[in-house]
């Protein structure tokens, strides 16, 4: 097992950014050096360490262990010299548990399922809250039928909640039919850099669906076209291209809903 240390640098959001005392000096320096979005979170990662807590026969370490600090981004694969900060370690300290801070399995798992509950409720709240706007639109309106000519617009607002190796993004989507063919040509849009967060995306992105971008140009889609929707990045562990996720998306239902 591998643990990670993030060691961070705090934005002093009550200092005066324009008065000229010296006692201040380093402080207006070390905040001028936060990014717009890191004032936002009023932080910004300042180097982190790593720990393999087990011996070369698996057992746990225990004791006490001095870690080098390393400039971002962090790389768990491999470390190099030129990336320590000098002069700087965090202390570690692992110990084993006293019998006496034990607690019986039974009220280990009251409280694990307590614990639950209420993680699972703050995702919830959380969920309601931030990642869907809601709509009075109905979602499906059976008395509008596609017709042979009629156009599609397709919306994408943001990509939320994006894992942390995440910088740039691409929009890719394009439609398929059930034997997997393609159907209409692929269309690619990047995230905003002006307005994105590091874990909201904005991409507000209008798709239209018309003949000139069918494959063929044909007058009418195929009823069992579906949208791929991916998203590509370059990842900050390794600056390789890669694939954060993707999703299928069916233009049409029947009239029974299904």
């Amino acid at each position: 097992m591998t643990l990670v240390f993030y060691i961070y640098e705090s934005f002093i959001s009550d200092l005066d950014m324009d008065a000229d005392n010296v006692s201040d000096q380093s402080k207006r320096k070390l905040n001028r050096n936060f990014t717009i979005e890191e004032r936002n979170d009023k932080r910004k990662l300042h180097g982190y360490a790593v720990m393999d807590i087990n011996n070369s026969d698996n057992t746990l370490k225990y004791g006490n262990y001095d870690l080098n600090v390393f400039r971002p981004p962090i790389n768990l694969k491999k470390r190099y010299k030129k990336d320590i900060v000098k002069s700087e370690q965090i202390r570690i300290s692992l110990k084993m548990t006293d019998d006496d801070e034990l607690i019986s399995d039974d009220e280990e798992a009251v409280q694990e399922e307590e614990d639950d509950d209420e993680v699972v409720g703050d995702i919830v709240k959380e969920l309601k809250e931030v990642p869907f706007m809601e709509s009075k639109r109905n979602v499906i309106n059976k008395t509008v039928l596609y017709k042979p000519g009629d156009g599609i617009d397709i919306y994408i607002d943001q990509a939320r909640y994006l894992p942390d190796s995440v910088t740039f993004s691409r929009l890719l989507i394009r439609g398929l039919n059930k034997t997997q063919n393609k159907v209409m040509n692929a269309l690619k849009c990047f995230s905003d850099i002006d307005t994105s967060t590091r874990m909201a995306h904005d991409y507000n992105f209008r798709f239209e669906v018309r003949n000139e971008n069918m494959v063929g140009k044909k007058p009418s889609l195929d009823p069992t076209t579906f949208l791929e929707i991916m998203i590509e990045t370059i990842d900050r562990t390794d600056m390789n291209e890669k694939i954060v996720g993707f999703a299928y998306f069916p233009l049409f239902l029947a009239l029974d809903g299904e």
